[in-house]
């Protein structure tokens, strides 16, 4: 296992490997709500983990379900986190001046509020082609403070500018497969073509004594023994001062 967990791996958001350190991993077991539930679960045998992290996923998306709902109904059309995003960028755009550049293609100029010494940058923004020069839009697909400005600017609507990923719609979808209760273990379906796992005899080693290092050694792993000194092979003085 510490031969995997040695492997170079791609910080992909969708591609997660056997290793500890992987981010997807990483931030999963940082979750205060599934991190600790696999921490615990990972004591248990495999069949009672397996059923703990199942009804973990259940419980987390009924409650996901309840709170997209509650969304709906207060009258949020877009996530929490869409709405955060988007009400802290508006208080942004309230310091920002505006200039247009061309009506047609709606090409703007946006000149940030100075505030210490932060701001006082300019952007352009591209509506039609969906590109502000701050790179926030195109990363997060969420209208940005120097977009809302120019929204604002010419009483255009800016929902429509936001991704339909953050939609409650979209999002109730997600989370709106139903699962199906697990059975008694009894009645569960007996299953014989599992794959037979034979060992290689070739790197078995029946010797009891430690296995002969591979590695050619060269000057490096040598010490000179002199006086009040130790000879290593290692390169480290075998007495302790």
């Amino acid at each position: 296992m510490e031969r995997v967990k040695k492997k170079v791996v791609l910080r992909r958001r969708d591609v997660c490997v056997i290793s500890d350190r992987h981010k997807g991993i990483i931030s999963v077991m940082n979750n205060l709500e599934l991190g600790c539930t696999i921490k615990v679960a990972r004591k248990l045998p495999i069949t009672a983990l397996v059923k703990s992290i199942f009804y973990k996923v259940v419980t987390y998306f009924d409650q996901r379900r309840l709170e997209i709902e509650n969304q709906c109904v207060d009258g949020n059309e877009f996530t929490h986190h869409a709405n955060k995003m988007l009400n802290r960028w508006k208080e942004r755009s309230s310091g920002h001046h505006v200039k247009l550049f061309d009506r047609d293609s709606w090409v703007f100029t946006v000149t940030t509020m100075k505030r210490g010494q932060k701001g006082g940058n300019e952007q352009i923004v591209r509506l039609m082609e969906g590109i502000c020069t701050c790179n926030k839009w195109q990363t997060f697909h969420i209208p940005c403070s120097h977009v809302l400005a120019c929204c604002v600017k010419q009483n255009l609507e800016y929902k429509s500018l936001v991704s339909e990923w953050y939609r409650l719609d979209n999002a109730r979808k997600v989370y709106g497969s139903a699962f199906e209760p697990l059975p008694d273990e009894d009645a569960w379906p007996l299953f014989d073509k599992f794959p037979m796992m034979v060992p290689d005899i070739e790197n078995i080693s029946n010797k009891p004594e430690r296995k002969k290092e591979a590695r050619y050694k060269n000057e490096m792993d040598f010490q000179v023994s002199g006086r009040n000194k130790g000879t290593s092979s290692s390169g480290a003085s075998s007495r302790i001062p």
